[in-house]
């Protein structure tokens, strides 16, 4: 619905139909080859994995090349992990594994290339009620 809109809007404002029509039908095509790309990387790794008292940049670096995924891990980010985990997708076992560190999050930058960021905490974190806002 919000994308028939946007398109109506734009031939309102008086952008060309056939020019617009030809860039609409290219961002379908690149969305859906996108999608594609999304779910064989997500349904194509599944990865088994047991360690104990492990370096965090080893498992990182490990679900990678299991994965034959790019994942990009900030310097000084460390932690030692042991976890025991079964046939489970490679973008859930790296959420698992960050969210040890309590301080960061995966985002992804495409299908096959996930960057571990710094968590930016905000006031609505610390649960505080009657600060006045």
């Amino acid at each position: 619905m919000r994308f028939s809109l946007t398109v109506s809007a734009l031939l309102i404002a008086g952008c060309g139909g056939t020019a617009l029509e030809r860039r609409v039908e290219a961002l379908t095509t690149q969305v859906n080859a996108l999608r594609a790309d999304l779910e064989r990387a997500r349904t194509a790794a599944r990865l088994t994995l047991a360690v104990h008292d492990a370096d965090l940049a080893y498992v990182v670096a490990h679900i990678a090349k299991q994965a034959q995924v790019r994942i990009d891990l900030p310097r000084g980010v460390a932690g030692r992990l042991t976890l025991d985990v079964k046939d489970m997708p490679w973008d859930i076992l790296l959420e698992t594994v960050v969210k040890t560190l309590d301080t960061h999050v995966v985002s992804y930058e495409g299908p096959r290339h996930a960057r571990i960021e710094r968590r930016y905490l905000s006031r609505c974190d610390f649960g505080d009620e009657d600060d006045g806002y």
